[in-house]
């Protein structure tokens, strides 16, 4: 099985005493990808003649048979060659006929050669938030070709770099690194002015924790990267993006509570359960072999803990309870689910077969969009043989699992468009000894809270 980039991010960079997460969604980094001119100064070639009849004069030969019969080259071709180093100011003429060096001689003929200013084209790629030139990135992509529900992190500050604010050491490194790398004894010398900048973005996640001065965690690649966390995390950006958490959590507990008296008072799971939960399943899902039963009573038992008791939930503890449910379940599942490819996502196909084949009743519901969905893709339809796929009558942001009337995780995800990009917030409530009604109510027939009308009262005179 594969777990989900998420869950596996959040086992590999919660501490011992770390919240959880409050969120975690794709995250795009910024870069800019400048285009400018360096000012290189290069040793000058000589040409073979030339240099070795300016190291001739150096010895001692003044003249030009001289200096022909030392060569081994012809008198006429020989005096062409004086007369053009002449013309250019390596050698002067005396009175009697002899050569003599110039400095521009000695010069070009010394350990440093002689120098020639040239400008030449770079490139650099600049981290849009610690505004440093990175060498290593990784695969890069514009703003039009990230995913959907993707984060895109904000650059500080928001326009591209000036050329006065480039490391010069950076940009060296980055020509000497290039396809058409700087010669050997080309130096860069000073920077010129920037040709012109693109905006490009590395693929990572944002961890969002709660507090104002909680700071993010940041991921790209896998590994999380202080700096950028550091840089952003009081971004207003960011600060607007909790107070969106903030506020869909608020409505989610009132509306829930206004349904269900199990939820008043329900507060959320220490932060060590939930971590342990999510560390098993991961092992469980990388474990193989003998390994593999080991690793899952382990994760059975961690994930027990979660549903002893009434309390909310975030995104990720939804994920770790729902594998944890296809694992365990006895007679009866119900599911409501916003998305089909989530549903099957990390590789829960295996696990719903084996449910079917166990003789469990299955009973998916699905919003009209998603069985179109399910029409299209023949894989999705074979991963679900068995099961039982109603269709809702409209879409809910309202979704979850009843597990043999024991327990029923519910939740909301809603959709926020922020600055930064459309944000998907999933948050609800695990409450235990539910039956199906309370999910059957809010997600399949009414698709939400169900509203009751009261009779108006009439007014007696």
């Amino acid at each position: 099985m594969i777990a989900t980039e998420a869950i596996r991010l959040a086992a590999a960079h919660l501490a011992e005493g770390d919240e959880i997460p409050s969120a975690v969604a794709s995250a795009a980094i910024p870069f800019f990808l400048v285009r400018l001119t360096a000012v290189c100064v290069e040793r000058r070639d000589l040409g073979v003649i030339r240099e070795f009849a300016l190291r001739a004069l150096a010895v001692g030969f003044a003249s030009g048979p001289e200096m022909a019969g030392f060569l081994g080259v012809g008198q006429q071709e020989m005096d062409l060659e004086l007369e053009s180093m002449k013309a250019e100011l390596f050698i002067s003429r005396k009175a009697s006929g002899d050569y003599q060096l110039l400095e521009k001689g000695r010069l070009a003929i010394s350990k440093s050669g002689l120098p020639r200013v040239t400008d030449r084209e770079a490139a650099c790629y600049v981290n849009g938030v610690t505004r440093r030139i990175e060498q290593a990135i990784g695969e890069l992509a514009p703003r039009r070709r990230l995913p959907d529900g993707t984060l895109v992190l904000p650059a500080v500050p928001a326009r591209p770099p000036r050329v006065e604010e480039l490391d010069l050491a950076g940009v060296r490194a980055t020509m000497l690194l290039a396809k058409n790398s700087l010669p050997r004894l080309m130096e860069v010398s000073r920077l010129g002015r920037v040709v012109r900048t693109s905006n490009l973005f590395a693929t990572g996640h944002l961890m969002v924790r709660k507090g104002a001065h909680a700071v993010p965690i940041i991921c790209v690649d896998g590994a999380a990267d202080s700096d950028l966390a550091r840089r952003l995390g009081g971004h207003p950006a960011l600060q607007a993006l909790k107070g969106c958490i903030d506020r869909q959590e608020k409505q989610v507990r009132r509306l829930l509570a206004q349904v269900s008296q199990k939820v008043r008072g329900a507060t959320q799971l220490p932060p060590d359960s939930v971590r342990k939960a999510i560390a098993t399943y991961v092992a469980h899902i990388d474990a193989d072999g003998e390994e593999k039963a080991k690793a899952k009573m382990s994760f059975l038992s961690a994930a027990k803990a979660l549903t002893q008791v009434t309390h909310w939930a975030s995104g990720l503890e939804f994920e770790v309870l729902f594998g944890a449910t296809l694992m365990s379940v006895q007679s009866r599942l119900l599911v409501v689910a916003p998305s089909l490819v989530e549903l099957m996502g990390s590789n829960r196909t295996a696990l719903i077969k084996d449910a079917v084949r166990s003789g469990i009743k299955v009973e998916l519901h699905l919003p009209p969009s998603e069985s179109r969905v399910l029409d299209r893709r023949e894989d999705l339809r074979a991963g679900l043989k068995g099961v039982q796929i109603e269709q809702l009558k409209s879409a809910s942001e309202w979704f979850g699992f009843c597990c043999d009337d024991s327990y029923t995780v519910i939740g909301a995800t809603r959709h926020e468009a922020t600055s930064m990009g459309r944000f998907d917030y999933v948050f609800g409530a695990l409450i235990v000894n539910e039956p199906e009604k309370l999910l059957r109510d809010m997600a399949v027939k009414f698709g939400g809270i169900p509203v009751t009308v009261r009779r108006k009262r009439k007014l007696t005179k």
